[in-house]
């Protein structure tokens, strides 16, 4: 019997929802879990049938990849993952990464940052990239 829904998603999306859904959990075991989980999604977009790619979950696990290293404090991790979506084509961003941009923007402008030049980097990047409109479809395939 085939099941209907997220059970028929190919294998690199359930590892990306994963991801995000454990990132959402919070707290140091859930966070290190999500690492896992959208490193192994974007490993599978980045090796995977053609066909099963999706280049709007792909750059969603890489936001999800970047929040992770925030909430450990590893900003060279942020801008590692953050530069994947940054470099990324206009026209691959959708909606929903525009707005996960604007999200991990008000994150990068907590206190506890204190306006470290690479955060500062980082959000001048977030926001020119946020500027740019976004497409109100998914994409089909990546670049």
């Amino acid at each position: 019997m085939d099941l209907p829904g997220v059970f028929t998603f190919p294998e690199a999306k359930q590892w990306a929802y994963a991801g995000t859904a454990l990132l959402a959990l919070g707290g140091r075991r859930h966070v290190d879990r999500a690492i896992e989980a959208s490193s192994t999604a974007i490993a599978m977009y980045e090796s995977g049938p053609q066909q099963e790619q999706s280049s709007g979950d792909l750059l969603a696990a890489c936001l999800d990849l970047a929040n992770a290293h925030l909430a450990h404090g590893d900003l060279d991790g942020v801008k590692e993952r953050l530069s994947v979506v940054l470099d990324a084509a206009p026209e691959r961003r959708t909606a929903s990464i525009s707005s996960r941009l604007r999200a991990l923007d008000t994150r990068l402008a907590e206190p506890v940052y204190g306006g470290s030049p690479i955060v500062l980097s980082l959000r001048e990047n977030v926001r020119e990239a946020c500027s740019r409109p976004a497409r109100t479809n998914s994409p089909e395939l990546p670049q």
